[in-house]
């Protein structure tokens, strides 16, 4: 099943992905995409998902190898300065697990 997130930034330095959890299965596809930035995920654990091909800057697909994991979603901003996720900010990520959502 492929799955779609889309980022937006809000008030200039906050990133919200248009869901906070995903259901998901190894072998699934998760497509990461924005018109506000160029897209960075980081996953935790960082072996939860295998790179896919390179789509341009604003479109991140990657394959699912293991679930649970979390996802933490940047923006880098026509500046260069790159925004979201952090401590402070939780709400620029999500998780992806088997289970109902």
């Amino acid at each position: 099943m492929d799955q779609s997130i889309n980022l937006r930034l809000e008030g200039g330095n906050t990133v919200i992905p248009s869901t906070h959890s995903i259901k998901v299965q190894p072998g699934d596809t998760i497509e990461f995409t924005s018109q506000d930035g160029d897209v960075d995920i980081k996953f935790v654990p960082d072996n939860a998902v295998e790179p896919g091909p390179k789509l341009g800057s604003k479109r991140v697909r990657v394959t699912v190898r293991k679930v649970p994991f979390e996802f933490r979603c940047f923006l880098i901003k026509p500046d260069q300065s790159r925004v979201g996720w952090s401590e402070q900010q939780r709400e620029a990520g999500g998780t992806g697990d088997t289970g109902p959502h």
